[in-house]
């Protein structure tokens, strides 16, 4: 029997010939339909069993091709279990800090996690996912491409030793392609024994301030390691990592030493920082715009985003309200990501070339971000705009100053949307063949008539 046989494994799989031929061998006696079901079960079980057994025995193997991370990777060898040839009592710990085996969901994509009933065929997937409702462990999804595992390992150190992190992680995850280059990887910090955070919202006694710390620090940590593409759009209470102990990806141990709780990782991050801040931030070092120019393309993708989710939603439009009915928001996402690409054409930016090779990525991050955010209740209200002057006040130290600059910057778009207001109600006045008067124009912009008397020389003409 093969090691890849998983599909076969999962609950929806049809039964194979060994399974059918060994229920037909009751000859004689009809069976019920339970009697059938029972049977397959039976066997189903009997053939996990000797998965399990040929992989203690011979250890995982994998034929062919298969596409992970983006890339096609060959034919997997590899002797022994990951949480004991890593040497790292952190590989011991990560088996402790996922579900059970009849509630571990794993699988080769992410996209769709599964169950397998055996705790050690889920831990060779590519993805797992821990313990939804005891937090144990820490994951920053980064999307940076490393030239080698060791710069990548140098970075983390480096943050370790100028204080910018607590302690480096206990794992690093990810694909190392032929050429050396290590994909992406995961980095993960496992909480200690006893420090997982309950995670049940509604439950009795369930406390909120605990998740709201695991949440601040998961930022915290995503701020820190903004050079390395960590991505803060992601959700911050996942669980759901590319399985260290999975054969099919390299994983590195950093440290074993160190296991600080929540408490102790906050002494050392910045902890008021929030997705969208954090997101505008990515976009400024990911794209090497310059946080003015970044900032400044990030709010008019904003903008447009939600007025096209806003648009899409009240017209009714088909796909959008069948993809967001049945929870498809990666396809809103894709869809959304092609419509801000149309909005602002790279040529327009006044952008270098390194620049425009940059752009599908701040794309990216708008539309994943505006996808999450969006609600149709926000869309009927006003709503701040947070991080929109984060380029105004880059560099000021006090509060004063930031203060003041954010002072200059609400007034300065109150009287934008102002002039808009009464410039829209002239142009109805006109196309109605009223007589266009500062009272006429007040009230049909519910404008103040100080505010039309300033601005009546400039849109009267």
């Amino acid at each position: 029997m093969t090691r890849f046989g998983e599909d076969a494994l999962r609950s929806g799989a049809p039964r194979d010939a060994k399974t059918e031929a060994a229920l037909e061998a009751r000859g004689g006696k009809k069976q019920t339909s339970k009697d059938h079901d029972a049977e397959f079960f039976i066997q189903r079980h009997k053939d996990q069993k000797a998965l399990v057994k040929e992989r203690l025995e011979i250890g995982y193997r994998r034929n062919g091709y298969k596409e992970l991370s983006g890339h096609q990777v060959g034919p997997v060898r590899e002797d022994g279990l990951r949480s004991e040839t890593l040497k790292s009592k952190a590989g011991q710990i990560f088996v402790a800090s996922v579900p059970r085996a009849r509630d571990l969901r794993s699988n080769w994509g992410k996209a769709t996690l599964e169950k397998l009933h055996q705790k050690l065929l889920a831990l060779d997937e590519p993805y797992v996912e821990g313990n939804r409702k005891f937090l144990g462990f820490i994951r920053i999804d980064t999307d940076r491409v490393w030239n080698s595992v060791e710069e990548c390992r140098s970075f983390y150190r480096l943050l370790a030793r100028d204080g910018k992190i607590a302690c480096e992680p206990h794992f690093l995850v990810g694909l190392k392609l032929r050429d050396g280059r290590f994909i992406r990887p995961h980095a993960i910090w496992l909480l200690p024994h006893g420090s997982a955070i309950w995670n049940e919202p509604g439950k009795t006694g369930w406390r909120r301030g605990p998740v709201d710390l695991f949440r601040a620090v998961y930022f915290g940590l995503c701020h820190a390691l903004l050079e390395a593409g960590a991505d803060s759009g992601a959700p911050a209470t996942s669980q759901q990592v590319k399985c260290p102990l999975s054969p099919e990806w390299h994983t590195i141990c950093p440290q074993e030493t160190s296991f600080p709780d929540l408490s102790e990782h906050a002494e050392y991050l910045e902890l008021n920082h929030t997705r969208e801040t954090l997101l505008r931030r990515a976009a400024s070092v990911q794209s090497g715009m310059g946080v003015v120019q970044s900032n400044e393309i990030f709010n008019a993708l904003q903008k447009w985003a939600y007025a096209v989710l806003t648009n899409w939603h009240f017209s009714g439009e088909a796909e959008f309200i069948a993809a967001q009915k049945n929870g498809r928001l990666g396809a809103i996402v894709d869809r959304l990501h092609v419509q801000l690409e149309h909005f602002v054409a790279p040529s327009e930016l006044k952008l270098k070339k390194k620049q425009r090779d940059k752009l599908p990525l701040l794309i990216a991050k708008v539309a994943a971000y505006a996808v999450a955010a969006w609600s149709p209740e926000k869309a009927q209200q006003s709503r701040k705009n947070r991080g929109a002057a984060i380029h105004m006040v880059q560099g000021l130290e006090s509060l004063k100053e930031r203060q003041s600059v954010g002072g200059r910057y609400a007034a300065h778009k109150n009287a934008e949307r102002a002039q808009n207001a009464i410039e829209s109600a002239i142009k109805r006045l006109s196309g109605n063949g009223t007589a266009i008067t500062k009272g006429n124009v007040a009230r049909e912009s519910g404008i103040s008539r100080p505010t039309i008397n300033k601005y009546w020389q400039t849109l009267a003409k």
